[in-house]
C-alpha cells in the first residue's frame, strides 16, 4: 500500500514537467507548532518559486492562533507578510473549521471543511479581498506516516476582478519521525483565471514541521495553507 501511495505521488509531482502549458511550481516551508489546553499557535516560513521554479514569486511569513472551543469547532484568526519582487503585502485573515474525526485514537480519520475570509494589503494601501473554501481528508495509515489530501476554492474580488481566481487539489505524504519533527511532501494541481484567461499550475509543497508542546484537550485540525 505504501508503495503504491509513493508512486502516485511520484508520478503527480512530475506530470507538470513533461506537460504543456503548465507553470511548474514549487512551496517549500518551515513551521513551528505548539499549543496548550485550547489554543494552538504555529509561525510557518514559506519560500515559493514558479515560472518553471526558476523565478521568485514571494517569500512569506504567517502567524497563526487558533482558538478550539469544542471538538469539532476551530476559530483561526491569522496574520501574514509576503515580500514579492516588486510589492510588500499585508494579510490579515479569519477562518472557522469544523472537522469530524472517527477511528481509533492512533489509526483516526478527519475530514476538516475551512471557511476563510482575507484581506490582502499592498504597502501602496490597496487593499484586495478574498474568500476561500477548502476541504481537507487525512488518513493516519500508520504510526509514522499520514496521508492527506485536499481541495481549495478560491473568490477574489478587487478594483479590477472579481470571481473564481482558482482552483488548487493537493495530495500528499506526511512522515512523522517523532513527536517533535515531521516532514511533508504534497505534489498539487491548480486552475488559475486571473483575468479571464485559464492557466494551468503543478507543483509540490514539501513541508517540514517542528512541534515543541502539545497539550491540546481536542485533536486540533490538520491541514495545509496553499
Amino acid at each position: 500500500m505504501r508503495v503504491v501511495i509513493v508512486a502516485l505521488l511520484l508520478f503527480l509531482m512530475y506530470l507538470p514537467l513533461g506537460a504543456q502549458g503548465f507553470d511548474y511550481q514549487m512551496i517549500v516551508s518551515n513551521s513551528i507548532n505548539w499549543s496548550k489546553i485550547d489554543w494552538r499557535y504555529k509561525i510557518d516560513y514559506q519560500l515559493r518559486l514558479k515560472d518553471n521554479v526558476r523565478s521568485l514569486d514571494r517569500h512569506l511569513l504567517e502567524f497563526v492562533g487558533t482558538y478550539m472551543p469544542s471538538r469539532s469547532w476551530e476559530l483561526v484568526p491569522d496574520f501574514r507578510i509576503s515580500i514579492t519582487p516588486d510589492i510588500i503585502e499585508y494579510r490579515p485573515g479569519f477562518g472557522v473549521i469544523y472537522k469530524i474525526t472517527w477511528g481509533k485514537k492512533i489509526f483516526f480519520r478527519q475530514l476538516v471543511n475551512q471557511v476563510k475570509y482575507q484581506a490582502d494589503i499592498e504597502e501602496s494601501g490597496r487593499v484586495k479581498h478574498g474568500f476561500r473554501h477548502v476541504l481537507f481528508y487525512n488518513h493516519l495509515i500508520t504510526k509514522e506516516l499520514l496521508f492527506s489530501s485536499g481541495s481549495a476554492l478560491f473568490f477574489r474580488w478587487q478594483d479590477n476582478f472579481t470571481g473564481f481566481q482558482f482552483y488548487r487539489a493537493v495530495v500528499g505524504l506526511i512522515y512523522i519521525f517523532d513527536s517533535t519533527h515531521s516532514l511533508g511532501i504534497s505534489p498539487y494541481f491548480g486552475i488559475e483565471d486571473p483575468l479571464g484567461a485559464i492557466s494551468f499550475t503543478g507543483g509540490v509543497m514539501i513541508g517540514y514541521s517542528i512541534r515543541l508542546r502539545d497539550s491540546f484537550k481536542y485533536l486540533p485540525a490538520r491541514y495545509i495553507n496553499f
